[in-house]
């Protein structure tokens, strides 16, 4: 059920702008990048919401995919 509706709007819920906007422009999915990053897609979610903190290898690895420096992807955070 959480795969579905995250493929439906990818990325929705991010609260990160810049990585939002990066995430959707790339035209990966929420499944995929979880995979290419090595964790669940339920984990994703939670970082991504700003439900649970990301650890280090998350954020680089989140980097790599993005092309974002890590100012441009945390920099803001929407409440």
């Amino acid at each position: 059920m959480l795969t579905e509706n995250m493929n439906r709007v990818p990325f929705k819920t991010v609260v990160y702008p810049q990585l939002k906007a990066a995430l959707q422009d790339s035209g990966i999915t929420p499944p995929e990048l979880s995979e290419k990053i090595g964790v669940s897609p339920l984990c994703l979610w939670r970082w991504t919401t700003g439900k649970n903190e990301f650890s280090i290898r998350v954020i680089k690895a989140l980097l790599q995919v993005t092309g974002l420096t890590f100012e441009e992807a945390f920099g803001e955070v929407r409440a």
